[in-house]
């Protein structure tokens, strides 16, 4: 998204330059890196950007024809038509949200950008206390061609 005000020094903006400062930009599609293949689901992603700073809504409804592999669901910011991150952490926690892998049945979500790819994370029982893994078509439980998944998240890009 480029930046379409001159914020140099002494510039006057207008009332409709500064109302714009924000806007939800929902041109993107997700390109899923791996986890899923859409199929005829459908998927919305809508992110704005200020200066430095991206906040992103993503939301995914399989379909029929949907399917899923063994591999962390995770998608590129940049293949989707976002700002690129400019993290340089190994799961730092950007967000949250929530998954129907079966359309019932709520679980939470925390969602982390590695090597910058966006992958959503959830929290499952093991033993005796808690533990963040990442979606798969089995986790937290098999996804079906009802899945929902929900993110929303901000992080600094270049």
């Amino acid at each position: 998204m480029a930046n379409p005000f001159d914020f140099s020094s002494g510039a006057v903006l207008t009332a409709a330059q500064l109302n714009q400062i924000g806007d939800m930009d929902t041109s993107g599609t997700p390109s899923w890196n791996a986890g899923i293949s859409v199929g005829n689901g459908t998927q919305e992603l809508a992110f704005a950007q200020v200066n430095e700073i991206v906040y992103f809504e993503l939301e995914f409804n399989a379909g029929s024809s949907t399917t899923y592999s063994s591999s962390a669901f995770n998608f590129s910011p940049t293949n989707s038509g976002m700002p690129a991150s400019a993290s340089t952490l190994n799961f730092d926690v950007i967000g949250q949200g929530w998954c129907q892998p079966e359309g019932s049945g709520i679980f939470t979500l925390l969602v982390v950008i590695i090597a910058g790819n966006i992958y959503p994370y959830v929290n499952v029982t093991s033993s005796t206390r808690g533990l963040n893994t990442s979606l798969t078509n089995s986790e937290p439980i098999s996804w079906t061609t009802s899945g929902k998944l929900y993110i929303a998240g901000t992080y600094r890009t270049t």
